[in-house]
């Protein structure tokens, strides 16, 4: 138990606001950000000509400087062409059509060879992801990298909404120690005017004190995963209740349909989603006309279709950062999927070419007294050891971890199962089996959950 889930409820708002103070500063109140909010308020503006002609000039800026910084991409263009400046200047796009795609196995076996080392420590931060796969991933994001991407998050992914306003954020965050057995299942980041709700206390008769908060609290928006919040919207509409929010905006999941339909019918207002990860190499989000689009401003994303026919509209995600110079991360292999759709958009802004988003499909899994749980994938975040890993659910309270390890040693194992228990209770049972291959769907996706269980109060279906 640390020493958080023991403070008074006033003492952990007070550590939570604290922590928003530091985000604040790193994300929003800084020259950095108020560079990238000027560009994307001025480029939404931009014709498609100007929008491509940005893109080609980022790429060129961001191929120079991974060639002159890190010695991963030094070596490989070296092999392309004599003079890779000269090259890369003639003509961006051809020259990254002839660089090898990498993935996250490959940047991790060779992680220094990506880095920029002509950069301080003073000039990042240090991030971690997991992603689909359940791999882990440690890199670093540069200052820059982190402006930038809170600036894209209110110029391009939402809408309705203004900087300020109060929202409620339902994600992975353990901000509510899971012992606890009465309200409030949330704590409150004042400096960001933000409330964020535990998704790990989602019984049944918990969930009353969640509507009456999202009723009575004023919100203007939420934001989480759809696993979560579709949890909240389905009990409102079981219950008839009625609670109206400017917009909901889904995050770190493919959302589902019928998602979106609970969603909008449960706040009275649109569902705006979006798609992309921790190592910014793709972009994708609705317009307010709910079209999609690839944000060209943020990387150059390429939608590579699958299989041979060309009636396939399923295209892989590779991706080439404009964003974060602290790590190289060029044709980056996202291991998500998007389906194409080449109809134009009457908003104007080209790249309306995604019908949807297909990636990141987990299941949910059960706590012991069948509380479901969703997006679990967190709890890798750490496990640089692992190639790849999977949960498996058969029985509730029980749980199975598939593993691919990178090496020979399993040191994160311990990591692992605290920080399952950590979200689950201590009465999970958690067993382990190294395999070979991680279990593959029929589309050829590894889920990152599998759950074989359902609860008595079944939110997600």
């Amino acid at each position: 138990m640390n020493l958080y889930s023991v403070l008074p409820l006033r003492l952990q708002n007070m550590v939570v606001s604290l922590e928003g103070k530091r985000r604040m500063r790193s994300r929003y109140f800084n020259t950095r950000f108020l560079h990238w909010a000027t560009l994307l308020s001025n480029s939404a503006r931009w014709s498609s000509e100007s929008l491509k002609e940005y893109r080609r000039s980022k790429l060129e800026e961001y191929l120079m400087k991974a060639f002159l910084c890190s010695d991963f991409w030094e070596q490989e263009m070296k092999k392309i062409c004599i003079d890779p400046l000269k090259c890369i200047k003639r003509d961006p796009e051809i020259f990254l059509k002839s660089l090898p795609k990498i993935d996250k196995q490959l940047v991790l076996k060779n992680k220094r060879a990506f880095l920029n080392r002509k950069q301080g420590k003073k000039d990042y931060e240090m991030v971690h992801t997991s992603g689909t796969t359940g791999a882990g991933f440690r890199f670093p994001w540069s200052n820059d990298a982190i402006a930038a991407e809170f600036a894209f998050i209110w110029f391009r992914r939402y809408h309705a909404v203004t900087f300020g306003s109060k929202y409620g954020t339902f994600n992975g965050n353990k901000i509510v120690p899971f012992e606890q057995v009465s309200p409030p299942f949330w704590r409150f980041n004042e400096p960001m005017n933000q409330t964020l709700f535990s998704i790990f206390h989602f019984r049944e008769d918990y969930l009353p004190h969640y509507i009456e908060e999202l009723k009575n609290g004023e919100y203007d928006f939420i934001v989480g995963y759809p696993s979560a919040i579709t949890v909240i919207s389905n009990y409102i509409l079981s219950v008839g209740e009625e609670i109206r929010l400017k917009a909901v905006f889904p995050s770190s999941e493919s959302l589902y349909e019928w998602q979106r339909e609970s969603l909008e019918k449960a706040f009275g207002c649109k569902v705006y989603d979006s798609y992309t990860n921790g190592e910014q190499s793709a972009l994708v989000y609705q317009c307010s006309e709910g079209s999609y689009h690839n944000a060209y401003e943020y990387s150059y994303a390429e939608f590579e279709q699958l299989g041979e026919s060309q009636e396939s509209s399923v295209a892989h995600i590779l991706g080439t950062s404009f964003l974060n110079d602290s790590i190289f991360l060029i044709r980056y292999k996202t291991d998500d999927f998007v389906e194409i759709d080449d109809r134009p958009c009457i908003c104007g802004r080209p790249g309306a070419f995604i019908k949807r988003i297909i990636g990141r499909r987990d299941d949910i899994i059960y706590t012991k007294d069948k509380r479901p749980v969703g997006r679990l994938d967190h709890i890798f975040k750490d496990a640089e050891d692992l190639a790849g890993a999977q949960i498996v659910q058969k029985e509730f309270g029980e749980l199975l971890i598939k593993y691919v390890l990178n090496g020979t040693r399993f040191d994160s194992k311990e990591i692992i199962e605290r920080e399952i228990k950590e979200r689950l209770g201590d009465s999970t049972e958690v067993t382990f089996e190294e395999v070979q291959h991680l279990e593959q769907d029929r589309s050829g996706k590894i889920r990152g959950v599998i759950s074989y269980v359902r609860g008595d109060f079944d939110g997600y279906n």
